[in-house]
């Protein structure tokens, strides 16, 4: 079928977009050359024409920072195999009264976990991308969309729904509008992307993207508007650099409004090749309807950012706070090699006038210099030692780059300057990590529930409940009741885990020995009283009634269980307690048990063993 030829609205729309573009692009542009700095300091590279040395070392200061930060951000975040927590909000039921929202809940939880964590959906290798990207250039952005298998229909007609996609985004494929400082507060996002023809073919069939070979016209853009165009916005709109010939790839602009939540897709610079606000008809009863609908119920992008600027966009990340200091590490390393080599190969000053022929001095790979002012025909030249100083100047900016990122040595496992006690490192720790706990409170709080809301409504939207039941195994408690409106006042989404593991096993570890020093000073201190204290301090989740018994009296407790779990056996295997022994004292003395209570490991109302 033959192509026609773009309309008079249709490039009046390509001026409109390559003038946003045109705008937001050079905004962006020095953020982006920036950046590029901040890659190669975490890769370490370092670029000999940069300094007059011979020997070119680099220390890797920007990947350790950033390695050691993401691994404590991640194995914090997800330390548990779930990742959601839904619990209904105070009052849901009067929201949802004809749902059983507790039990409903907890199945979603299930379904959440088990669609997210699916191996073909790789969410754990892309949220450490995601999470690497945003410690090392200050932003990170993410892109939730439903992925579906085109060759197979679900029961509602359309392609079979597998599950959620959460993509991390690079940090040059995203451009703001030059306007906003959040995702959230900008009036448009650029979404760049670079397909290959076929791939853009295989989208005109299964997706809303036109017929792709307008892009192989040469005369598809008339002539006098691409030089109207490039005459105004210059070389950064011509089609030509927005196509990759050896490869056949083609630069995608997908253009976002956030009011509308739509979609306009410009393909080399040129075409317009989508368009998601374009109505289609529909038959209702009252006869055809054209209606335009978005083609996600949400947003799709969400942003974070390590340590934000007051209504700026981009960001500061390790890469542009530790650079730096790696730079001036780099430079005392070269200094101190050409240093050593200096104190090991000598020169040599030799007078031009009465010295000996400098094809006569033979030694190597020392240097000759010839002047005329020595008394002597050959001299050999000394440098001072300057490597015990370069030492201290290296440790220095190194403690500048650990305290301006307050990725601090003791964090990372290694020991400190001198011997400190238990509680003395808790408290270093503590101190240095209160930053990146803030940057993980914004994280769940803010970025991940907005992430987990996206996924559900995904479910609510796309999967049947013939499958959703299939996955828990039991029958809906009302999800499928439940309006969009519904979900998002209705449900409380939490990160199933997002607290810093290290730091609370040697928390918990300096609790039970305190306690344990605390049982015998009954007549000096209120125990009751000093583990409900210590409970809201180190363990605000846990209830601190459930671990105040008196030792006698868990010991006590325990025995009970005990015995009554032996009868039971001895009744069962025809009145020999299991193993043959009889019911003896309990084997767990009081210490154990509260340090496996505060470890968590105490499970039902009555505190019985797990």
């Amino acid at each position: 079928m033959a192509l026609d030829s773009p309309t008079e609205k249709e490039l009046e729309q390509i001026h409109l977009l390559m003038d946003r573009w045109n705008f937001d692009w050079n905004h962006a542009r020095p953020y982006f050359d920036d950046a590029k700095k901040d890659y190669l300091a975490y890769k370490f590279f370092r670029d000999p024409n940069t300094h007059p040395y011979k020997y070119n070392p680099s220390v890797p200061l920007v990947f350790t920072i950033i390695e050691n930060m993401v691994s404590t951000v991640f194995n914090s975040f997800f330390q548990k195999d779930s990742v959601a927590d839904i619990q209904p909000m105070e009052g849901s039921h009067m929201v949802m009264p004809d749902v059983i929202d507790e039990v409903m809940c907890r199945q979603l939880s299930k379904v959440v976990n088990a669609v997210t964590m699916h191996p073909d959906r790789e969410f754990m290798p892309n949220m450490q991308e995601f999470f690497k990207n945003t410690c090392t250039f200050g932003n990170g952005y993410t892109y939730v969309v439903p992925e579906f298998d085109y060759e197979m229909q679900s029961e509602g007609g359309g392609p079979l729904y597998l599950g959620p996609k959460v993509c991390p985004i690079s940090f040059w494929k995203l451009v703001p509008d030059r306007e906003g400082y959040r995702a959230s507060n900008c009036r448009w996002l650029w979404y760049l992307e670079w397909v290959s023809f076929d791939e853009l073919k295989e989208r005109h069939e299964n997706q809303d993207y036109k017929n792709p070979e307008g892009l192989k016209k040469d005369d598809w853009i008339p002539e006098d508007f691409h030089r109207d165009v490039l005459a105004k916005f210059g070389k950064g709109v011509n089609p030509n650099d927005a196509y990759d010939k050896k490869n056949d790839m083609y630069l995608l602009l997908h253009n976002y409004d956030m009011k509308t939540g739509h979609f306009v897709t410009l393909a080399g610079n040129k075409m317009i090749i989508r368009d998601s606000a374009t109505p289609i008809t529909i038959e209702t009863p009252l006869g055809p309807e054209k209606i335009s609908i978005p083609p996600y119920p949400y947003c799709p992008f969400d942003d974070l950012r390590l340590w934000p600027f007051h209504e700026e966009f981009f960001a500061m990340g390790v890469g542009s706070v530790a650079r730096g200091f790696q730079d001036e590490i780099n430079l005392w390393k070269s200094m101190r090699f050409e240093n050593v080599e200096l104190g090991i190969h000598k020169f040599f000053l030799i007078n031009e006038l009465m010295g000996p022929d400098p094809d006569d001095v033979w030694i190597y790979p020392g240097s000759i210099i010839p002047v005329k002012d020595i008394e002597k025909g050959l001299k050999v030249g000394e440098v001072g030692d300057i490597t015990q100083g370069s030492y201290v100047e290296q440790g220095q900016a190194e403690k500048n780059a650990q305290d301006s990122t307050s990725m601090h040595e003791t964090m990372r496992g290694n020991e400190t300057a001198r011997r400190e006690t238990a509680t003395t490192i808790v408290t270093l720790q503590r101190a240095g990590l209160k930053r990146l706990e803030t940057f993980m409170k914004i994280m769940s709080t803010q970025w991940f529930r907005s992430v987990l809301l996206k996924i559900i409504i995904q479910i609510r939207t796309y999967m049947s409940q013939s499958e959703y039941e299939r996955i828990i195994g039991e029958a809906d408690a009302g999800f499928y009741r439940l309006r969009l409106s519904d979900i998002k006042r209705g449900l409380d989404i939490r990160p199933a885990s997002a607290s810093i593991d290290q730091i609370r096993e040697i928390e918990q570890q300096n609790v039970v020995n305190f306690l344990q020093i605390a049982a015998g000073q009954e007549d000096l201190i209120n125990r009751p009283e000093l583990a409900r204290h210590l409970f809201s301090l180190f363990f605000p989740n846990l209830n601190p009634d459930r671990f105040i018994l008196t030792p006698d009296q868990m010991a006590m407790q325990q025995q009970q269980a005990m015995m009554a779990q032996g009868q039971g056996q001895e009744a069962a295997n025809g009145g020999t307690p299991a193993g043959g022994q009889p019911v003896g004292q309990p084997t767990i003395d009081a210490n154990q048990i509260i340090s496996r209570a505060l470890e968590g490991r105490m499970g039902g109302r009555q505190g019985q063993y797990q």
